[in-house]
């Protein structure tokens, strides 16, 4: 089982490389903004007005981890991205396994194979970030439904839909079908999960 996953992830990270280096270089379009604002805030300059007037702050945020702790290199930005994005399919297709009680090993490989996957995966772009953090959503929303409802997946789950929204405020809807999804588990206590499901997003944004 865990070869399967070594040899998916280092085929998405080949799939990465290759189509950035054939089709476009890693940086289009507001890259080089993204960039520019992860490197203030690496130099903790959070007040600039020229720049903070675009918003995108969270992937800023994350391209300055990577940058500061690796490298701000095209490439690197890239495999990092495909990581995450590898991560959060092996969770998302592992709770669809457990909801639909069947092995889902051809749709893995499907979602491995598209290439707008890879073209975003290899792009300093915030739809990088957001296919990854939307797999996730509904990965733990998943997990939830599947009966793991303790407060601290909730507290993920709403983590997860509050970074989501911070990197692109439009996947704020996955809230929806998110909520759907973890309520057959959480009608008990309503109230109170419903309170910490939507806490983290309404703090975020606040913060924002």
């Amino acid at each position: 089982m865990k070869t399967k996953y070594v040899i998916l992830t280092l085929l998405s990270c080949f799939l990465t490389v290759i189509t950035t280096l054939v089709f476009h270089g890693g940086i289009l379009s507001d890259s080089p903004l993204y960039l520019h604002l992860a490197h203030q805030y690496s130099e903790f300059n959070f007040l600039d007005p020229v720049s903070n007037y675009y918003g995108r702050h969270f992937y800023a945020v994350f391209l300055a981890i990577i940058g500061t702790v690796i490298s701000y290199n095209y490439i690197v930005i890239g495999i990092m991205q495909t990581l995450l994005f590898c991560l959060s399919s092996f969770i998302l297709v592992k709770e669809l396994e457990k909801y639909l009680n069947k092995n889902l090993l051809g749709l893995l490989l499907l979602l491995f194979l598209v290439p707008e996957i890879h073209f975003y995966n290899g792009s300093v772009f915030t739809e990088s970030l957001g296919y990854s953090l939307i797999i996730l959503v509904f990965a733990f929303a998943l997990k939830i439904h599947n009966g793991k409802s303790s407060v601290w997946n909730i507290l993920v789950l709403s983590s997860l839909i509050g970074f989501t929204i911070l990197n692109r405020m439009e996947c704020g809807v996955c809230i929806i079908p998110a909520f759907y999804l973890i309520f057959p588990q959480i009608k008990d206590k309503l109230i109170v999960r419903g309170l910490v499901f939507i806490s983290i997003p309404i703090f975020l944004l606040l913060l924002n």
